[in-house]
């Protein structure tokens, strides 16, 4: 019996893990129009199976009302959705901190049961 509970729960996991791939892949084409690159992806195999991304670019990129249009027509992709306002948030961040001079930029994508994302400024 266990051994089905558990054959059932790797069954979920891997049709899951299919569909945050899926997401993240009708993803890239909007993350490449905002001029951002994928450096890294990692999967985590498991019950909830997670899919982790790293994505890099410049920070003159960002363009808060350009951004805000694309959140719009996200759709149901909610990576895209999070991915956006993560980044909508930093291209007021980066406004406001002018001075500093930020050249780059570095967006960790956590793609699972709870979806999140993680937007750092870099010189």
């Amino acid at each position: 019996m266990f051994d089905k509970l558990k054959e059932g729960l790797m069954t979920q996991s891997a049709a899951k893990a299919q569909e945050l791939l899926r997401e993240f892949n009708d993803a890239i084409p909007k993350i490449k129009a905002l001029g951002l690159s994928v450096e890294s992806v990692g999967i985590k195999v498991g019950v909830p199976p997670e899919i982790t991304a790293r994505l890099v670019g410049s920070v003159a990129a960002l363009d808060a009302d350009e951004i805000g249009k694309m959140a719009k027509e996200s759709g149901d992709n909610k990576l895209l959705g999070a991915l956006l306002e993560a980044l909508r948030t930093a291209a007021t961040v980066k406004n406001y901190l002018q001075q500093v001079g930020f050249k780059g930029l570095r967006a960790d994508a956590r793609l699972g049961l709870l979806p999140s994302v993680e937007v750092g400024l870099l010189n």
